[in-house]
């Protein structure tokens, strides 16, 4: 459901499921389910307030929730909650908070929670930049998270993504703290011809990921060839593994029936 009543705009949306013996019955489009003893509630709300002031454009609140429990037993095996406000000012900078509470059954009971501080600019639009820090708790780990990053398009085809993360737990045992890089670059020869590549590093396991797309679409929209590259290197004491892919991938519309 969504309503508006002059500038400020509500949306709401509920959902309930339950999954149990007749379970094929909830299978979705994709044939896929994630168990089949659960029932499971969804709650999904926001409430964006515009302003005629001159330095506030709009407040955005926003709320995602979701819990679910045994058909069988009746016991609580998840909850996340999901809550955040979003200050965008009309000099286009924005500040961002997101709290999540997280509840999940295993082989134990682990309480997670995290508290998201983003400073943004222009995140309205394709083009924008933001930095973010991030504390909480996972699975036991207390954890510091700082990021940054951004989306610029130099030229009309070429368009480059980068984000940056700096990721610490503690306690750490297994050495996961780590520090990524991600970049994405996009270039469109045509509408229907392009080029893509993706290049990931992280600290941990001297790793690093690339990915690179060739794609030409010959009889769009579905029609298409695909060129693919995949390379995947790190360390595991005392070698360095290496995975070198290629893939060609052709789609080609038929009509059975006009």
């Amino acid at each position: 459901m969504r309503f508006a009543r002059e500038n400020n705009i509500y949306h709401y949306h509920f959902r309930y499921t339950s999954i149990g013996q007749n379970f094929m019955e909830n299978v979705n489009q994709t044939g896929f389910i994630r168990d089949d003893d659960r029932r499971e509630i969804d709650f999904e709300g926001t409430y964006k307030f515009w302003f005629q002031e001159k330095a506030l454009k709009y407040i955005d609140l926003g709320s995602n929730n979701n819990f679910f429990w045994s058909r069988q037993t009746g016991i609580l095996r998840s909850w996340a909650l999901d809550n955040w406000v979003n200050f965008y000012f009309t000099n286009r900078f924005n500040l961002k908070y997101k709290y999540n509470n997280e509840y999940k059954l295993y082989e134990k009971d682990f309480y997670n929670y995290q508290h998201q501080f983003t400073l943004g600019y222009n995140t309205e639009e394709w083009s924008h930049a933001s930095i973010g820090y991030t504390l909480g708790k996972n699975f036991d780990r207390h954890f510091n998270l700082l990021s940054a990053g951004g989306r610029i398009k130099p030229f009309q085809n070429f368009s480059l993504s980068y984000t940056a993360q700096l990721l610490s737990f503690d306690p750490d045992p297994d050495n996961n703290s780590t520090f990524n890089n991600i970049l994405t670059a996009n270039y469109n020869f045509t509408k229907d011809i392009w080029l893509k590549a993706f290049v990931q590093t992280s600290q941990k396991d001297q790793r690093s990921y690339v990915y690179g797309l060739f794609g030409w679409r010959f009889k769009p929209p579905f029609g298409a060839i695909y060129i693919i590259y995949s390379r995947d290197q790190f360390k595991t004491d005392p070698e360095t593994i290496v995975n070198n892919n290629v893939f060609l991938k052709i789609t080609y519309p038929i009509i059975l029936m006009k």
